[in-house]
């Protein structure tokens, strides 16, 4: 083990109890069963899918995320991915004709003090490093949070809503109904 591992041990400084309490919250406020599948294509890797208002949108695994972007804008702007743009939590693309609206849903939660609520810091600037990779694009950030965020990341919240980062917490009863709506509103 080297001396870096030694010394984030026990520090809350991430690790596997992080990646397992992500990944459980990542899967308990996936919206997606909120959808209904039209189509799936490319042997699984995307999917057509509808709201219950009967819009529809495009959306696949972590991992399809930017192969789907570039299949859809092949003139792209090339540039190195930042970290947190590489495989989003989940994402809906949804094309009305004239502009195509690009849906990024990153999801956090943490329990107990740690250095997460800088993670919401970055909203802005990864949305502006898509912007610039997908010009023809209106890109949206939005987050699910856990409680946690609610009363100790409260500076971060208000930067969030001053640069038009919504953000929705995972205890309330209505958050999915609540992010559907806000991405029907395109």
């Amino acid at each position: 083990m080297n001396q870096m591992n030694q010394m984030n041990q026990g520090t809350g400084a991430g690790g596997s109890q992080t990646n397992a309490n992500g990944l459980s919250f990542e899967e308990s406020t996936d919206i997606s069963s909120e959808f209904t599948t039209l189509r799936t294509e490319d042997n699984g890797r995307r999917q057509v899918v509808a709201s219950p208002n009967g819009m529809q949108f495009l959306t696949g695994s972590k991992t399809q995320f930017h192969p789907i972007l570039q299949r859809l804008f092949p003139d792209h702007i090339k540039m190195e991915l930042l970290h947190g743009t590489k495989w989003p939590d989940e994402y809906y693309i949804y094309m009305d004709g004239f502009q195509t609206h690009i849906n990024v849903i990153e999801k956090k939660t943490q329990s107990s003090g740690g250095s997460v609520c800088e993670k919401l810091q970055t909203a802005s600037t990864k949305r502006r490093r898509l912007k610039k990779m997908y010009p023809k694009c209106d890109v949206r950030y939005i987050y699910i949070l856990s409680p946690y965020f609610r009363d100790n990341c409260r500076a971060e919240l208000e930067e969030l809503e001053e640069d038009d980062v919504p953000y929705f917490f995972s205890d309330s009863g209505s958050y999915k109904e609540d992010v559907m709506s806000y991405m029907g509103s395109q």
